[in-house]
């Protein structure tokens, strides 16, 4: 599940780009994901246990993520 306003939007907390602009990594309060324009899909990377904002930073390769909740 995702976390949504009234309206139905996806809200999105914060938001990571790798160097090359290939993958997004984006956090809810809810879930961390990544969408990969690349190969056009998404998933999940993390469930959160409870509420908080994630805070996702690529390496300066774009190999690594790195995750900091702010709770």
């Amino acid at each position: 599940p995702s976390s949504c306003d009234g309206a139905g939007a996806l809200s999105i907390g914060s938001i990571a780009i790798t160097p090359d602009g290939n993958r997004l990594a984006y956090g809810t309060t809810a879930e961390l994901r990544i969408a990969d324009r690349a190969m056009q899909t998404n998933w999940l990377v993390t469930a959160l246990v409870s509420p908080s904002r994630p805070a996702p930073r690529f390496s300066a390769g774009g190999f690594w993520l790195a995750l900091h909740l702010l709770v």
